[in-house]
């Protein structure tokens, strides 16, 4: 097991390294749609936070049906989770269709292999966010924006279309809790899901079921909708009626775990090395 990790280690980052040309596109992208609402607070006598500037990366949209407006996909939020998507999805299935095929006949066990593949997809996915907050901090350093996670009500009521009232600031691991885990361990889950259909099927449905679940499923508000935990407009902390994210970790953690052996299983009894999945990847 350990040295199919190695492998997937090796192949999967090390020798991919010129994608992390992805994550540092996505956001500087982002870093530049930013610099207007950075201005704003600047001009109020305000000053953004580190935190903050990942609280308008995640701040998504506002459910479906709800009173306080309609609901548009945050442009900025869905190219990064398509960034990661695009990001996580061609190296698995290259894999599979070079010399996969051979790794899973000579360790004998398809379930390592998956297994394996889940953890190099928690690598790459910690990764990419990673290389995020990175160009955020460079880009941060050149707006102005203050080197903290701490998030108050005033900024945020310029980055949310709504805030509660009652808001408190955060500072601490609630702010990690919030703007890092939540969004990784969201991201985690969804490119799972895709891993999985990408495996069975191809890239294209994967990506696909991936743009659909970002566009259509997450427009709807509830635990069970993965997406809805990388949104903070969905989050109790903002938004009185909002999720409660002390138990939408429960969630996460729950639909990651089914993904892994939904995936086992699915591994374990579909003919991965067929001729024909060749031409479809």
């Amino acid at each position: 097991m350990i040295n199919i990790i190695k492998y997937d280690l090796y192949n999967g980052i090390r020798k991919r390294m010129i994608w992390l040309l992805l994550p540092i596109i996505v956001f500087t992208v982002g870093a530049f749609e930013i610099d207007g609402t950075v201005r704003l607070i600047q001009n109020e006598g305000g000053c953004m936070s580190l935190g903050e500037c990942l609280a308008y990366y995640f701040h998504g949209s506002i459910p479906a049906g709800s009173e306080l407006g309609a609901s548009r996909p945050h442009i900025v939020w869905l190219i990064i989770q398509l960034g990661c998507l695009f990001f996580t999805l061609e190296y698995p299935t290259r894999d599979l269709n070079i010399f996969g095929q051979q790794v899973i006949v000579r360790c004998g066990s398809r379930v390592k292999w998956w297994f394996s593949k889940c953890v190099w997809l928690s690598l790459s996915v910690l990764i990419y966010y990673f290389v995020g907050v990175l160009v955020t901090t460079v880009a941060g350093t050149f707006f102005g924006v203050r080197m903290s996670l701490e998030i108050q009500q005033g900024n945020m009521m310029s980055i949310l279309n709504f805030c509660n009232v009652g808001f408190n600031q955060y500072t601490g691991w609630q702010s990690v809790f919030i703007l890092i885990i939540m969004p990784y361990l969201s991201m985690l889950a969804l490119n799972l899901f895709c891993l999985i259909i990408s495996l069975l099927l191809n890239q294209v449905f994967s990506m696909m079921a991936g743009l659909f679940m970002l566009l259509v499923v997450s427009s709807r508000m509830s635990p069970f909708i993965v997406t809805n935990f990388s949104m903070l407009q969905r989050c109790s902390y903002f938004y009185s009626e909002g999720l409660d994210y002390s138990i939408g970790i429960v969630y996460v953690l729950a639909m990651i775990a089914g993904c892994v052996i939904i995936g086992a299983m699915a591994i374990l009894y579909v003919d991965l090395i067929e001729p024909k999945k060749n031409g479809d990847a």
